[in-house]
């Protein structure tokens, strides 16, 4: 629990906080909304516990990123006794079941007919309980709240000092393994904002 807390944590917070980058540099009304809330603290002396309830509309942001690009695409599952799902599947115990992110997250009847639009927006409430970007239960992933905070935080600090554009690059390519990066990397502009 330790090295995957140590080792994946990392590389899957960085994936998704450089899939918040990304659309934040895509929408720039978004960025100003971080920036305005960013600005307004000190994030120097920000408590690490606060980062959620002192940057609301970053937290939306990331969490709106996770959803539309999730770090680990599938979750598997192993039942421990015979179980039926939904009133009609019939699994003996043993069974490994596979919960596809992708599919969970890019779900019409889930987020409605926008669910491909990057809408921070959407979070406001919190988010259905069929968002499961950590899994669930006992097997909840370790890094989990290092993970928020971590990549919420991040996506603040850099709005709150640089402009994030696009630019030339070409539009990322979703490189989907177990987990979801971009195949060429993320290239953004950033340029210090001025005091």
């Amino acid at each position: 629990e330790i090295l995957t807390l140590l080792e994946a944590g990392h590389e899957t917070t960085g994936y998704t906080t450089s899939w918040a980058l990304y659309e934040v540099a895509c929408h720039p009304e978004v960025q100003e909304k971080i920036l305005a809330e960013a600005s307004a603290i000190d994030l120097d002396t920000l408590p690490l516990t606060h980062v959620q309830s002192m940057l609301p509309y970053s937290w939306m942001a990331w969490q709106e990123a996770l959803r539309l690009h999730p770090t680990v695409t599938a979750i598997g599952r192993q039942s421990e006794v015979d179980i039926t799902l939904g009133g009609k599947y019939k699994l003996p115990a043993g069974s490994i079941v596979l919960v596809s992110q992708l599919m969970l997250t890019r779900s019409e009847k889930i987020w409605g007919p926008d669910f491909m639009k990057f809408s921070p927006e959407r979070m406001e409430k919190g988010y259905p309980e069929t968002h499961l970007p950590f899994g669930w239960g006992g097997r909840t992933c370790i890094g989990k709240r290092l993970a928020y905070v971590e990549g919420v935080y991040l996506l603040a600090f850099l709005v709150k000092n640089f402009r994030l554009r696009v630019g030339e690059a070409p539009v990322p390519t979703p490189y989907v393994t177990i987990t979801h990066s971009a195949k060429e990397g993320i290239q953004l502009m950033m340029s210090r904002r001025s005091d």
